[in-house]
C-alpha cells in the first residue's frame, strides 16, 4: 500500500499509462485502418500518412499549454476533458475514414 503522502500516485500512473498507451497506439490504428482493403480508399497509404500526421497537433500545443496549466491549482478537470475530447475526435475520424472527405476527417 501506498504511503498517504502518495495516495494519489497510483491512480495517476494509471491513467497515464493508458492515456500515453492509447496515444500511441492510434497512430498505427488509424494506419492499419486505411491500409485495409475494406477499407475502400482510393490512395490508402496517404490518407494513413496525413491522419497520423494530424495526431501530432495535440502534442504541439503542450509547449503553449504548459504555462497556464501549471497556474492552476487542479488541473484533473481540465486534463481529464482534453482527453475525453481527443478520445471522442479520433474515434470520430475513425469512423469518418473512407465515408467522408479526408479533409472532414
Amino acid at each position: 500500500m501506498l504511503a498517504p503522502t502518495h495516495r494519489g500516485l497510483a491512480p495517476y500512473l494509471a491513467v497515464a499509462v493508458l492515456a500515453r498507451g492509447a496515444d500511441a497506439g492510434a497512430g498505427i490504428g488509424l494506419l492499419l485502418l486505411c491500409v485495409d482493403p475494406v477499407s475502400g480508399l482510393d490512395r490508402p497509404v496517404l490518407t494513413g500518412s496525413l491522419l497520423v500526421t494530424a495526431l501530432t497537433a495535440p502534442h504541439l500545443l503542450g509547449p503553449v499549454l504548459a504555462r497556464p496549466l501549471d497556474r492552476l491549482g487542479d488541473t484533473r478537470r481540465v486534463l481529464a476533458a482534453a482527453m475525453a475530447g481527443y478520445g471522442v475526435l479520433l474515434a470520430a475520424a475513425t469512423l469518418g475514414t473512407g465515408r467522408l472527405p479526408l479533409l472532414a476527417v
